[in-house]
C-alpha cells in the first residue's frame, strides 16, 4: 500500500493543488516502479485541512489521466 497525506489547503490555499498532483504522480510513479496493477487513493486528508473536496477530486481524476495517458 502507498499512502500519503495531502497539503495543507489551509495554509497553502492555491498552491496546494500542484502538490496533490505531485503526490499522484509520485504515488502512480511508485506503482509502476513495484509492479502494482491497480491503486487507491484515499481522500480523508481533505476534511483534516479544511480541502474542498470536489477541488481535490478534479485535481486528482485530471493528473492519474495524464499519467495513464503519459505510461
Amino acid at each position: 500500500m502507498i499512502h500519503w497525506v495531502g497539503p495543507q489547503y489551509h495554509q497553502l490555499r492555491e498552491g496546494a493543488w500542484p502538490l496533490l498532483a505531485s503526490c499522484y504522480r509520485r504515488a502512480r510513479a511508485l506503482c509502476r516502479e513495484n509492479g502494482f496493477e491497480a491503486g487507491a487513493c484515499p481522500s480523508g486528508w481533505t476534511w483534516a485541512f479544511g480541502c474542498p473536496v470536489g477541488l481535490a477530486a478534479e485535481v486528482a481524476l485530471t493528473t492519474v489521466r495524464e499519467e495513464l495517458r503519459a505510461h
